[in-house]
């Protein structure tokens, strides 16, 4: 029996996603459950299967035309990242696959991608292949084999015809455009391999730099300096002393900067000296680590946030994040 039931799980359709209810929609499904179950309302029962609809039918917030929002997940020590546009998704890294079976594509990015009803994911790119930013990448791959796949590390995704990434490709999709900044050619490998994406509306930038070093920032400023201003970046390579060099930090100048880190991770990141670096121009540090995710809307009227996951979704008997003092 045991066995039967581990064989339907797998068929198509074996299982449905219902998207996590508001208050409001729970509130109307219990009195919902009352209206039927009471015996002596029997004439309500239609009225109490009309409100349970909103538990399976529920429309999910979108950008307007000309919006983006941008979410930094909570992987660990990783890197993973939702775009999405009025019409389109982007997925940026897909965190690790990790011994004892942890997949951050499949028990953290696609349950986020189903509670926000994406279908049809547009584009995953991969920034290069270490694992703690492609090892999630195959459940994504899987689940949704139309989504075109822009990578620096090719050969590692050779089965899903991967697009190399390549300075100077460009796209809009609803008003939002992206520029991709490096790599200048294929040759490269490793963490100066990495795709360096900027986005930009009306309301502002934001750059990823997947794992650069040095010696590719100093390039950047060589080549786009003009293109590396952003009122938010994700720190390369998670804050390590190998990035982040002081021109480079002056260059970007960010409002906002993102460390996306693991948890007393074994490396130290984000190192101090990178954080005082951010903190002399005027970068406010935030970590995935201290807050979960992390969220901005590029909206019309401007960029909103940071909302902090841990924070909105505070369950009453955990610390409150507002413990969590950043100083600027």
């Amino acid at each position: 029996a045991w066995q039967l039931l581990q064989q339907a799980v797998m068929l198509p359709f074996s299982y449905t996603h219902i998207p996590a209810p508001s208050l409001l929609t729970l509130l109307l499904a219990m009195i919902a459950v009352w209206l039927i179950l009471a015996p002596f309302l029997c004439s309500m029962r239609i009225l109490g299967l009309w409100l349970l609809l909103p538990l399976f039918f529920k429309a999910t917030e979108r950008p307007n035309t000309g919006e983006f929002w941008y979410e930094l997940l909570d992987v660990g020590q990783g890197l993973s990242a939702i775009i999405r546009t009025n019409n389109h998704t982007l997925v940026y890294d897909a965190g690790a696959h990790r011994q004892g079976g942890f997949d951050s594509g499949e028990q953290i990015l696609l349950p986020l991608l189903r509670q926000y009803q994406v279908t049809h994911l547009d584009r995953l790119i991969i920034s290069h292949g270490d694992n703690d930013h492609a090892g999630g990448a195959l459940a994504l791959l899987r689940t949704y084999p139309e989504l075109e796949l822009f990578t620096a590390a090719e050969e590692k995704f050779q089965p899903f015809q991967p697009v190399a990434c390549l300075s100077g490709q460009q796209w809009e999709w609803d008003g939002v455009k992206f520029d991709m900044l490096h790599p200048s050619s294929t040759s490269g490998s490793g963490n100066n391999s990495s795709c360096v994406l900027r986005i930009e509306n009306q309301a502002g930038s934001l750059l990823l730099p997947g794992d650069i070093e040095s010696n590719v920032e100093r390039r950047l400023l060589m080549l786009r300096p003009e293109a590396l201003r952003a009122d938010i970046l994700v720190a390369p390579h998670h804050g390590s002393r190998t990035s982040s060099i002081s021109a480079f930090v002056e260059a970007v100048k960010p409002d906002w900067v993102l460390f996306a880190v693991g948890y007393r991770n074994r490396y130290g990141f984000p190192k101090p000296e990178v954080l005082s670096r951010y903190r002399q121009v005027g970068a406010m540090p935030l970590n995935t680590a201290d807050t979960g995710q992390i969220s901005f809307q590029f909206n019309r009227d401007g960029i909103k946030g940071p909302f902090y996951y841990r924070k909105n979704n505070r369950k009453f008997w955990h610390h409150s994040t507002q413990d969590i003092v950043i100083h600027k």
